[in-house]
């Protein structure tokens, strides 16, 4: 019985000890050599910090191996594992650290200046000097034989619409269960290639190195920059035969946005995975017309839910102005559709998404005000304990039973005495073939539907007349900025928070 994620590692290991597990764009790392070495920085790790276990340790989450070998290290000496991007600006930097007060930082770099704040005192780990450590053998069964399956694996930071970061702990179950369910749903193997595109800093990575780990599958770190020229990253992909995409919805606009799939397209990609924002469906049109025998699927879920809680197989082209279901649950998985008196909407009303089960987070790190808040008791009985995670996202079912997402309850406006779901604009918007992607805001001071837009040109004239033809007059936006390309997060998620301050710096 797998307890630890740990044991993904040493079964593909003993397996396949020479495979190629991780690459970067400078090196390449068997699942042999990334448990020896982790083992050793485990060993070097759980000495420096006391052989305390489950306490929080800080990886300094560059885009390459090391940074996956700092996260092995870090669980098999008994402790959980926080990506921080050294990118990010210095106080975010600060706040996280002061937010949850590691017992270490590890680090690939000596030069790096990752703290500004002098008043924080904590141990720096670098990496290169713990890799000739003896290993501890006994030492790291004994850690090993403490760690439960519901104790801490990771713990993420995720700002959300807010701004406001909040850290998100996810247990060894909760990531077990999913990449067992995710195998076995997708036919996972030691087949799969791998091309990573997300942050190894967000979730979406961490599900990726799991996967690898546990089907002993090999997975490339894609440089940054090739995302910027789709051509030069199809050669990437063909050249490391990746086979197996797991990204970002904005990854694959830009890549349609470029029409990149008209001149060239990846040789072996047989499987395509997106998540993270809303799929326009002009943009999955595209992709299955270029790649028509693909696997394509749409995932779905918060951090908070351990990676995605949803899926829907794509089996069918879509006109444009629907909106892609999210589908159905994982299995172990159970998503309740709640109104505002916490009853189950009926099939076609909206409410709020919200789920149960083993894919459920243990909260927000040293947050209990917010850990009550969103993970809260099931209020359809009060018979024993049984917690929901409530998403603050609206949702309904379809008439086919699969679940629609539709958009932030943040994002659900009262504007000239009407409720309005700003995804619905936003889905409008996107359908127009002129308009690469759109997002809107909601100005309530001035009572302003802002509309942000990408495109070739300005066209807010032509926005404006054919959204007409679209949605009633009160969904029409009041104010437009056009952009030659939208903010993007570096997952590539487009930024509301840097929207929202532009356009406020606009009208002064």
């Amino acid at each position: 019985m797998i307890t630890n994620v740990v044991d993904f590692l040493e079964k593909s290991a003993d397996k396949f000890p020479d495979k190629i597990a991780f690459t970067d764009k400078d090196s390449q790392i068997s699942f042999g050599e990334l448990r020896e070495r982790a083992k050793a920085i485990g060993t070097c790790l759980s000495e420096t910090i006391n052989q305390q276990i489950r306490q929080p340790v800080v990886v300094v989450a560059q885009r390459k191996i090391s940074t996956i070998i700092s996260f092995m290290s870090i669980l098999y000496s008994g402790n959980f594992y926080v990506p921080v991007d050294p990118k990010m600006p210095s106080e975010r930097k600060n706040l996280i650290i002061k937010s949850v007060n590691p017992a270490a930082i590890i680090t690939t770099d000596p030069g790096e200046e990752f703290l500004v704040d002098a008043n924080f005192s904590i141990p720096t780990i670098l990496l290169e000097d713990c890799l000739a450590h003896p290993i501890a053998e006994t030492l790291l069964a004994s850690i090993k034989e403490k760690i439960l399956s519901q104790d801490p694996l990771f713990a993420i930071f995720t700002s959300g619409s807010t701004g406001i970061p909040k850290c998100v702990v996810i247990k060894h179950q909760s990531v077990i269960t999913f990449v067992e369910n995710f195998t076995q749903l997708f036919n996972l193997s030691d087949n799969v290639t791998l091309g990573n595109q997300a942050p190894l800093d967000y979730d979406g990575s961490v599900k990726e190195v799991c996967l690898t780990l546990k089907n002993a599958s090999t997975m490339h770190i894609i440089p940054k920059m090739l995302f910027g020229f789709p051509i030069r990253l199809f050669e990437y992909l063909d050249l490391k035969h990746v086979n197996t995409i797991n990204w970002a919805t904005s990854a694959l606009r830009i890549i349609a946005s470029h029409k990149a799939l008209d001149s060239a397209k990846p040789s072996y990609i047989n499987k395509v995975f997106f998540s993270g924002e809303v799929m326009p469906v002009k943009v999955l049109n595209y992709f299955l017309k270029h790649l028509p025998e693909t696997l394509f699927v749409n995932l779905y879920g918060p951090t908070e839910t351990t990676f995605n809680c949803s899926y829907h197989v794509v089996n069918q082209a879509y006109n444009e102005d629907e909106v892609l279901p999210i589908g159905r649950s994982f299995p172990n998985t159970e998503i309740i559709i709640l109104d505002q008196e916490n009853l189950p909407v009926k099939y076609g009303e909206k409410g709020e998404i919200c789920v149960r089960g083993t894919s459920l987070a243990l909260g927000y790190y040293n947050n209990p005000d917010a850990t009550k808040k969103a993970f809260v008791q099931n209020p359809l009985h009060n018979n024993f304990p049984d917690l929901i995670y409530r998403t603050g996202d609206l949702g309904k079912y379809n008439d086919l039973g699969e679940l629609i997402f539709i958009s932030r309850m943040d994002h659900q406006i009262k504007h000239m005495g009407y409720r309005i779901e700003l995804g619905e604009i936003e889905t409008a918007v996107n359908a127009l073939p002129f308009v690469d992607i759109g997002v809107c805001i909601y100005d309530d001071i001035n009572e302003k539907i802002v509309l942000f837009y990408q495109a070739n040109e300005t066209n807010d004239r032509r926005i404006i007349t054919h959204l007409k033809d679209r949605l009633p007059k009160h969904m029409i936006p009041n104010y437009l900025i056009h952009f030659d390309k939208l903010p993007l997060k570096s997952n590539l998620k487009i930024d509301r928070v840097k929207l929202r301050e532009k356009y406020f710096n606009e009208i002064g």
